[in-house]
Formats: structure tokens, C-alpha cells, sequence
């Protein structure tokens, strides 16, 4: 079977439907297949699609029946720095990197300026 999937032709679209719909469901709140479309100007079958990659990039998506055949949904990150704050594991990878050479300079500073790490006052006295 032929895949319908050519990146030349769809690679660009869909990861703009992709990030439209990720950008906007991670507010946490709940919409139908048609207020996802209608605010994304994705069509209903391709926000259902966007929203079943959202699965495979590690966020949940919730369901919930509304009434005859209608569906919402909602979309909580299933790790909740990572998926709320940054875009990439690149992106994640960046900012702990650089926290911790903060982190490290600080240390490092401190050390040089004292032989001895300060008395912690809750300490009992010797």
C-alpha cells in the first residue's frame, strides 16, 4: 500500500496544524473536534489526527461524551515541566545545562571566597 503522506507535499502543513493545535489545547481546557477546527482552521479529521500525534509526543488526551456522538477533549502533558514550558527536549536539554552552570559558578565562587561552609544557626552549638 502507498502512504498518502509525502513530506515534500504535507511536511510543512501538518506540523503548522501540529503546533496550532498543541499551542492552543495546552491551556488544559476542553473543546469538540469543531472548536478545535474552527479555531485552528484545521479541518475536524485532521484536528482528530493532530491530536492523536499530541498522544505520541507524550501529552494525555482526555475524552469525555458530551451527547449523541459528540466528543470533547482535553490535553494535560504527562511530563509536566517539559511539556508546559518547553517545545523540545533540546529546548529542555538547553535550559538545565544552563541552570546548572549557574548553579556551578555559584558554588565555585562561594568556595573561593571561604575555606569553610557557614555555621547553619539551627545547628545545636558544640
Amino acid at each position: 500500500m502507498t502512504s498518502t503522506y509525502i513530506e515534500a507535499r504535507d511536511g510543512a502543513r501538518l506540523k503548522l496544524q501540529q503546533d496550532k493545535v498543541r499551542q492552543l489545547m495546552r491551556d488544559g481546557n476542553w473543546r469538540t473536534l469543531e472548536e478545535i477546527s474552527l479555531m485552528t482552521g484545521a479541518p475536524p479529521a485532521s484536528a482528530s489526527a493532530r491530536l492523536r500525534q499530541l498522544r505520541k509526543e507524550g501529552y494525555e488526551v482526555q475524552r469525555e461524551y458530551v451527547r449523541r456522538g459528540l466528543w470533547k477533549y482535553r490535553v494535560t502533558p504527562k511530563y509536566d515541566v517539559y511539556t508546559i514550558v518547553f517545545d523540545s527536549i533540546e529546548e529542555l536539554n538547553a535550559a538545565a545545562n544552563a541552570g546548572m552552570a549557574m548553579i556551578m559558578a555559584n558554588i565555585c565562587s562561594d568556595c573561593a571566597e571561604a575555606s569553610t561552609p557557614p555555621a547553619d544557626p539551627a545547628a545545636p552549638q558544640l
